[in-house]
């Protein structure tokens, strides 16, 4: 390989030359590098290692998930019924900066 500054330049033949030879190396070993990946990936998912994220939810998880929907979608305080039946709200929101106002007496 090259031992200390290269000298060659890019206006002359030879320069063009060689940095065309370093383009067409470089070009061949990407084209190595993407297909022992795609090997690597292959072996692995022969082996049973499909890669990616773990799932964040297992059937078990899901199972109970979808179990307390059900119950709180059954429970008397559900969207369905009168927005009366709830306490109001006197909490501040994160998106305002002015503070909750009183109720009105009476309602």
């Amino acid at each position: 390989m090259l031992a200390g500054p290269c000298q060659a330049s890019t206006t002359t033949g030879p320069g063009k030359l060689l940095f065309a030879f370093f383009a067409a190396m470089a070009a061949v070993e990407r084209e190595f590098i993407h297909e022992r990946t795609l090997i690597g990936l292959d072996t692995a998912a022969a082996n049973g290692n499909n890669g990616g994220r773990p799932p964040a939810i297992d059937g078990d998880m899901l199972a109970v998930a979808l179990r307390r929907r059900t119950r709180k979608s059954q429970s008397p305080l559900s969207p369905s019924t009168s927005a009366s039946a709830a306490p109001p709200c006197t909490a501040p929101s994160p998106h305002t900066t002015k503070p909750p106002q009183p109720l009105a007496a009476g309602g």
